[in-house]
């Protein structure tokens, strides 16, 4: 018997997390044992477990998860211990830890470079005495890079990554105490753009969404062997010096100039930025997950020096260089050539310009999404010299698939893949276009995939967080954007186009659309079905409620007809049987947005149950006039009327049909496909369930007709 994966709030040893109560959560493997005849949980100060602060025993229980409500202490280390006993008397134990986020209470003062360019923040401080503990905490905006004492703090990327900055500012937490020098340490932080004040958006994107200036707070809380404290912190006793990289963004790449040598310090500005908006991190660390080696090295028909590294990522590549070097980044080929023209205006790569000493070398404050790497350099291309490198939010694999089938597995393997290189902080459609938003109708048709896959809980809370954060800004709409973009038409990026660059912002500006906002409901639930965390569901319940609320009132508003039949919906978004020139699927909007409508509704139900609430009936009793509204509009005779694959699989999936009806429409639905050569036409509605429908009402063969059908 052995006690394995232990986490805390679905994360192994998080440190400095926003933690509203503890839950301790524990695998128990080589045992035949069903129940355990105890289960016993500790939770101390220290880790000789002789300062405990909460204890819980189960007796004949198959639990494999407890929750605490503790009052837990700022930036202390607290030291768990997970006890099993099995009914052969057979005792095991296993030890972890978390360490918690400072408190409100902030004494530093958020700083911006005196410079006009980009900027490294410098903090010069003696250390003489022995130290018990040291934690940092910290925020940069957009993006920064720690280091004390040129040791590059806790290897996270794009720290602190993509949230709602008008709602609330991430700041993260370090254990410092190895990174400390006896006598002079010097903290560095270099500051970068990022998604806070670089360009980002759509076709082009706006500047300066959240700020249009640097800055930076952190305090370093030092308690001494001696009983002692110290508070290190950003103030006007800062300098800055100018950084070796002279350009920076999501979209634009990156450029780093190493003959810069001036190492003049210049004093720093205090910011009025509201310190209330700090609050512990909910982001998952940004880390290189995989690092790949080309795979071929080639000179295309057109000259150009091509690095193939086999495999679609998205990161950033890291090499060794003395001079010049610039790089491009593509995904395909075209006619053998370098491609990248599908970038739209994210095309500038990575530029390097060295000083003859060889470094290893890295982009600091963006990232790309490629396969190709064009290659310009006055040094000897040597492929060895480069690594591709894979940046993901660091979620643990719950377990894989492998089928007799090679390319049924190179499916589920580009699947795979895709979570990876979409969940950098936010699940966004894509990693290489000045795009690379968080929509919400990708997140939610894909989440309970991700979750399948990954353990994306704590991914999900930190876009639910945001989701809720940009729901209270307006009485609960949900934007098909999250985090939602703000822009304002003097600050788009290409200002000879500022019709294209209203029509960008109106897009923005539009919500309650489904079925992105149903991703409201829909993540919440299925984070709850992957985790049993009710008090994730009771956080995330919000977000539910004020998304149906909404949909209730734009019914009324539009008639109280238990439809949503007004406005505009994605509805069956990208359907292969849209008319030409639009990306609308043929499938009625308004009968796709009802059922989402239901479906919302009835989730709410759902999880007011769980959570004893009392609007439970209502939302139950809402949800059956929906359906009968869905009938009494959509459904003839027992045959949906909506004639389309997806049309039939949505009235059987959601359970809109009544028993001895579903039979007759799942025979319609086969018709549509045998008569479209066994190939879908469904999109982005009717695509996750076309399958399931068939498989589970007697045409297996049929769905693995159209799993393998290569055309």
């Amino acid at each position: 018997m052995d006690i394995t994966n232990l986490k805390v709030n679905h994360m192994h040893h998080p440190v400095g997390f926003s933690m509203d109560y503890v839950l301790i959560q524990w695998n128990i493997t080589n045992t035949a044992d069903i129940t355990m005849k105890s289960v016993e949980v500790t939770i101390s100060k220290d880790k000789h477990f002789t300062d405990i602060v909460d204890k819980k025993v189960l007796n004949e229980t198959n639990q494999t998860q407890l929750q605490f409500h503790t009052d837990l202490e700022s930036l202390t280390k607290y030291h768990f211990m997970v006890k099993v006993i099995d009914h052969e008397d057979i005792e095991k134990k296993q030890m972890s830890y978390f360490i918690t986020p400072k408190s409100k209470n902030w004494q530093a003062d958020f700083i911006t470079p005196h410079l006009p360019e980009y900027a490294i923040i410098l903090k010069d401080f003696f250390i003489e005495k022995n130290i018990k503990s040291a934690y940092l905490s910290i925020c940069g905006l957009g993006l920064y890079e720690a280091y004390l004492n040129d040791k590059f703090i806790n290897h996270e990327y794009l720290m602190p990554g993509y949230h709602s900055y008008d709602t609330h500012l991430q700041f993260q937490t370090y254990d410092l105490k190895e990174y400390f020098n006896q006598g002079k340490n010097i903290l560095k932080v270099m500051l970068g753009n990022g998604w806070y004040k670089g360009r980002l958006g759509f076709d082009g994107g706006f500047y300066n969404l959240y700020g249009d200036k640097l800055a930076l707070i952190f305090e370093i809380y030092i308690q001494y062997s001696d009983g002692t404290e110290e508070i290190i912190k950003s103030d006007k006793e800062c300098d800055c010096m100018k950084s070796p990289i002279v350009s920076n963004g999501i979209y634009d790449g990156e450029k780093i100039d190493m003959t810069i040598k001036d190492d003049h310090k210049e004093a720093v500005d205090i910011l009025e930025i509201d310190k209330s908006l700090l609050v512990p991190r909910y982001s998952l660390p940004i880390c290189i997950k995989k690092r790949i080696k080309p795979i071929n090295y080639f000179i295309s028909p057109k000259g150009e020096h091509i690095l193939d590294f086999g495999q679609n990522l998205t990161g950033w590549i890291e090499f060794k260089a003395k001079n010049k070097t610039s790089i491009q980044f593509g995904e395909i080929l075209q006619d053998d050539c370098f491609y990248n023209e599908n970038y739209r205006t994210a095309t500038f790569g990575f530029c390097y310009i060295g000083d003859g000493i060889e470094r290893y070398i890295r982009p600091h404050f963006t990232f790309y999404g490629f396969r190709y790497a064009k290659i310009e350099t006055d040094d000897e291309i040597d492929m060895n010299h480069f690594e591709a490198c894979l940046m993901t939010s660091n979620m643990d694999d719950t377990g894989y698939i492998e089928t007799g089938h090679q390319k049924v597995n190179q499916l589920l393997s580009n699947i795979r893949w895709s979570q990876m290189d979409n969940f950098l902080d936010v699940p966004t459609d894509c990693p290489q276009r000045d795009e690379r938003l968080g929509w919400s109708g990708d997140a939610q048709i894909f989440s309970g995939t991700a979750l399948f896959n990954m353990n994306a809980i704590q991914f999900y809370h930190k876009y639910l967080h945001d989701m809720l954060c940009e729901q209270k800004l307006d009485n609960g709409a949900v934007p098909n954007v999250i985090p939602a973009p703000k822009p304002k038409i003097e600050n788009y990026a290409w200002q000879d186009k500022l019709e294209l660059g209203q029509q960008v912002i109106d897009m923005f500006k539009n919500k309650n659309i489904c079925p992105w906002a149903d991703a409201a409901t829909i993540i919440p639930w299925n984070v709850y079905q992957f985790s049993g965390d009710k008090e994730l569901l009771k956080e995330t319940y919000p977000n539910m409620k004020m998304w149906v609320d909404n949909a209730i009132k734009m019914d009324e508003e539009s008639g109280q007809n238990y439809l949503l039949d007004s406005g505009f919906h994605f509805a069956d978004w990208l359907a292969l049987d849209a008319k030409p020139g639009t990306p609308i699927g043929a499938t009625d909007m308004y009968y796709v947005a009802s059922i989402f409508y239901y479906y919302s509704t009835l989730l709410v139900s759902y999880a007011a149950k769980i959570l004893q609430l009392p609007e439970e009936k209502y939302y139950q009793n809402h949800a059956s006039l929906i359906r009968k509204a869905i009938r009494n509009q959509y459904i003839d005779n027992g045959i949906v009327n909506v004639d389309t694959q997806t049309g039939y699989v949505l009235a059987v999936y959601f359970h809109i049909l009544e028993k001895d009806e579903i039979q007759q429409n799942v025979d319609k639905l086969v018709y549509k496909i045998r008569e479209n050569h066994n190939k879908l036409q469904t999109g982005f509605v009717g695509t996750p369930f076309l399958n399931f429908v068939l498989s589970q009402n007697g045409y297996v063969d049929l769905a693995y007709d159209l799993l393998l059908n290569e055309e």
